[in-house]
């Protein structure tokens, strides 16, 4: 018994301290170089910043790469679908991301250049 509490006490101070600093959602970084480019986006391209936030805010750690479908980033921005097109076209254009498309989503992997989570 005193060996399974020694146990489980050691499991728990080795999952407290890897998570010790872990914030739920992570954090993402971006280039200064990025930043400016970005306002740039926002005076040019009004759309393609927004879809572009969608994506950084939800890329996932380690790959840069979010899956989701036009419709839905037309529902989250209320915006219409030739308008998320046009975004989308920008930021491929202009090489913010990569996008890869499988079925009816697709998935848009953000340049490291330009924002990294990890």
């Amino acid at each position: 018994l005193l060996s399974h509490t020694v146990d489980t006490l050691e499991q728990e101070r080795r999952l407290s301290a890897v998570t010790k600093n872990r914030v739920a959602g992570g954090y993402y970084m971006m280039s200064r170089a990025a930043e400016k480019n970005l306002r740039a986006m926002q005076r040019d391209n009004p759309a393609a910043a927004l879809v572009f936030s969608v994506i950084r805010e939800n890329m996932q750690i380690g790959t840069n790469a979010v899956t989701i479908s036009q419709v839905t980033l037309c529902k989250i921005l209320n915006r219409s679908r030739a308008t998320i097109s046009r975004g989308v076209k920008y930021l491929a254009d202009h090489q913010f991301v990569q996008t890869i498309k499988t079925g009816n989503v697709s998935t848009y992997v953000v340049n490291e250049q330009i924002a990294f989570a990890g």
